[in-house]
């Protein structure tokens, strides 16, 4: 019998940006979307992301660089979210012990996750994602 580890939420302190209490990181190929754990009302979501945009990204315009803020409130989606500890090919048997894909995901300050959970999944956890 084996047993799977369940692996730990994220938290504030393991996202990179942080704007009006709002603590999130892009994720994805393109930096987007931007996920933030927890429940955070869309307006300051929004908010957060317009600030990230104009300070880090360069956005002279923010959000309003893509479209006007009133359809930004669509974009916003709680969900759950699911840490993701192991590569794809941990359940094969053949798979090495010191596989360099499980490393990378557990490296201090890496994570990745599938955003796309259930709230029953083993070790889900409430998230926000705003799609830029």
């Amino acid at each position: 019998m084996t047993t799977e580890t369940i692996p730990a939420p994220l938290t504030a302190d393991d996202m990179a940006f942080t704007y009006y209490g709002v603590h999130f990181d892009p994720i994805g190929e393109e930096g987007t979307p931007l996920l933030a754990p927890g429940r955070i009302g869309p307006r300051r979501m929004i908010a957060a992301a317009n600030r990230y945009m104009r300070e880090d990204v360069g956005e002279c315009r923010g959000l309003d660089s893509y479209r006007r803020h009133a359809r930004w409130l669509d974009e916003v989606q709680h969900g759950y979210a699911v840490r993701v500890i192991v590569c794809d090919d941990a359940r094969l048997a053949d798979h090495s012990a010191d596989c360099g894909a499980c490393a990378e995901l557990t490296r201090p300050h890496g994570w990745y996750v599938r955003w796309n959970a259930e709230a029953t999944d083993p070790g889900a956890f409430p998230v926000t994602l705003l799609h830029v």
